[in-house]
């Protein structure tokens, strides 16, 4: 009766190693992934700031953001002047075929503001296969307004 029930035993235990080996994807659930993020308004300065990190959901069509926008300068010690200018970061999530599905922005004034929110699909079918970032500053007065370098940020999945 024990060899059967170890027979027994080898048996489950073998099958549950091959399916393993065999469907890994069965054995282990897919889990968020996390990414940090940084872009700047490409002036040499620095005046405009972002980074933090992005939570890609493995199941849905989301992707969670969380972080800071910094518009210099924050303090009277900073080598920078105010050129009154605002500093905004627009992030716009983007579906395999190039469809803008939702966008989001932050802002800050001779500041630095934290911020989450999320960014998502308007569809259960569509996913986000890429997240933008693009820090741009912009005046109230005549002084042109101008952007640094959009990044880009492609699905993990």
């Amino acid at each position: 009766m024990l060899v059967k029930l170890l027979r027994t035993l080898g048996v489950a235990l073998g099958v549950a190693v091959v399916t393993g080996l065999v469907m890994p994807g069965a054995a282990l659930a897919k889990e968020d992934i996390m990414h940090r993020f940084a872009a700047s308004s490409g002036d040499a300065c620095l005046y405009g700031f972002t980074s933090g990190h992005m939570t890609w959901s493995a199941t849905l069509p989301v992707v969670g953001v969380q972080g800071s926008i910094i518009d210099n300068p924050v303090s009277s010690t900073s080598a920078c002047r105010d050129d009154g200018r605002i500093s905004v970061a627009q992030f716009v999530a983007y579906t395999v075929n190039g469809v803008a599905v939702d966008r989001h922005a932050e802002r800050a004034d001779n500041s630095e503001q934290s911020f989450a929110f999320r960014l998502a699909a308007n569809t259960s079918t569509a996913r986000i296969a890429v997240v933008t970032v693009q820090v741009c500053r912009f005046s109230s007065n005549p002084a042109p307004d101008y952007c640094g370098d959009t990044k880009r940020y492609p699905n993990p999945f």
